[in-house]
């Protein structure tokens, strides 16, 4: 199963995710590891730590995707991406 956030990125088993924490969970990189439906919000996505730590289960909609300043689920692709132009910027910059 497979999903796309309304920035057009894929979220499927094996994706790989960036999420940023919040008061009980602490930061990471994670592997989507599962997809289900998902009765009152639009899928039950499973994480696995990408150091082999804990697995954590989420109820979640696309719209946890999305730019904004509240998202915590960041895909890694668009991280690497953003890391990458602002090394560009910085670099010209000099």
């Amino acid at each position: 199963m497979q999903f796309t956030t309304d920035d057009g990125y894929i979220i499927k088993e094996g994706s790989k995710i960036f999420y940023t924490g919040d008061q009980a969970n602490v930061e990471g990189n994670f592997v989507v590891a599962k997809i289900q439906p998902c009765e009152f919000y639009k899928f039950k996505v499973k994480l696995q730590e990408e150091d082999g730590g804990e697995d954590r289960t989420f109820n979640l909609s696309p719209a946890n995707f999305d730019s904004g300043i509240g998202r915590r689920f960041k895909p890694m692709e668009l991280t690497a991406r953003r890391r990458n132009e602002v090394i560009k910027k910085f670099k010209r910059r000099k």
